[in-house]
């Protein structure tokens, strides 16, 4: 159960409805890594579709928003993948 508690508090917030009810860290472990060891473009192709998805939700504060705006930007990034400020744009409006 330790474990579990471990990598749960280790990841990103989008990952643990993933691996959230799994009964063990090494089920947990292993869909960890099979989340993060997919192709580069099926990663950029899912991380582009959050981003372009995202919506401001009625309860929401802006800076809320922002923040989760860049997030998904800075995950693209991670997969070396460049968001420029008009694709920023699009997304805003």
């Amino acid at each position: 159960m330790k474990v579990s508690y471990i990598i749960l508090d280790g990841v990103r917030d989008h990952i643990i409805p993933h691996i959230s009810r799994k009964d063990t860290g090494r089920q947990m472990w292993v869909d960890l890594t099979d989340i993060y060891q997919s192709t580069n473009e099926n990663k950029k192709m899912v991380l582009w579709e959050k981003l372009n998805n995202v919506k401001m939700n009625k309860y929401e504060t802006v800076t809320s928003y922002l923040m989760t705006v860049q997030q998904d930007r800075d995950e693209l990034a991670g997969v070396k993948e460049i968001v420029n400020d008009s694709e920023l744009v699009k997304v805003f409006l």
